[in-house]
């Protein structure tokens, strides 16, 4: 499933904000994301990097994330050379 599930939501995320992480990366949805998600007073990036092979332009899961989180979203085509 793409976007956030359940689980990421419930438990990691308390987590990545208790540990006062401030970077998390991931990949797999077939584009480049920078997300911005500040709770309790800390400020967390969630980074996508799955642009390689293919491209996926999809905005299916924008509304389930927080408003104004996204700040940066690219499924472009891809020049190779």
């Amino acid at each position: 499933e793409h976007g956030p599930t359940q689980c990421l939501i419930d438990r990691l995320r308390p987590l990545l904000h208790q540990y006062q992480a401030t970077t998390y990366l991931c990949g797999h949805d077939h584009n480049l994301q920078h997300l911005v998600d500040d709770m309790n007073e800390t400020h967390l990036n969630y980074f996508v990097v799955g642009a390689a092979n293919f491209i996926d332009n999809s905005h299916a899961h924008e509304q389930a994330v927080p408003p104004n989180s996204l700040k940066f979203f690219w499924a472009g085509s891809i020049l190779f050379g």
